[in-house]
């Protein structure tokens, strides 16, 4: 008589644990460290940015910088992130007085293919100006497997024209630093924390 067959459990088949996935637990670990404050914190009192963010007035989708905090070291107080509206010379956010020092020229990834495409040679004049600076900064609202896997629909630039301009021209323009972020509030997050470091750096000194 054959021995009945126990049927084993594999570790991986546990009950969701801190480290097992879950259907709420399969989001990026980054989007729990930017997006979900404990509720202590919103209560503690806001810390005042020392500088003020200069936005350019042709921005049509401009950033609200809300809902940022500071380091543990400042008990992760709420930001209180001065904006301005500005005419810059060059790119999107600047912090104000510093704009020929630093600036960000922010990109969704429709704008990304249409300024590379149709738009090249304005772009590439903006690249100039960017260039010209002692730093500066592209931020994209998109992942590079997103830019080259899901291009716009009315789009029809080859991907790999995307791939092959942006390689070039860190090598072109290497004071112009390009970042593939996931969407657009990590977009937005990274351009604050941008500015944020270039200033506590004192490099514009």
């Amino acid at each position: 008589m054959s021995r009945p067959r126990v049927q084993s459990r594999s570790v991986h088949s546990a009950a969701p644990g801190p480290f097992r996935s879950s259907t709420a637990q399969r989001r990026p670990m980054w989007r729990y460290c930017f997006f979900e404050t404990p509720n202590n914190m919103e209560t503690a009192e806001p810390l005042t940015v020392p500088f003020i963010v200069a936005v350019d007035s042709r921005e049509k989708l401009p950033y609200s910088f809300t809902g940022l905090h500071a380091d543990a070291k400042q008990h992760n107080r709420p930001l209180e992130i001065r904006t301005e509206w500005q005419s810059l010379k060059t790119g999107d956010y600047a912090i104000l007085g510093l704009e020929h020092r630093f600036t960000v020229e922010r990109k969704s990834k429709t704008d990304l293919f249409g300024t590379l495409g149709k738009g090249r040679p304005r772009f590439v004049n903006e690249m100039k100006r960017l260039a010209a600076l002692p730093t500066s900064a592209v931020v994209v609202e998109a992942s590079w497997h997103d830019v080259l896997c899901n291009p716009p629909d009315a789009s029809r630039l080859n991907v790999k024209t995307i791939h092959r301009t942006v390689i070039a021209w860190q090598f072109k323009y290497p004071h112009v630093h390009w970042h593939f972020m996931g969407d657009r509030r990590l977009a937005e997050i990274t351009t604050f924390r941008l500015l944020e470091k270039f200033y506590a750096c004192g490099c514009y000194k």
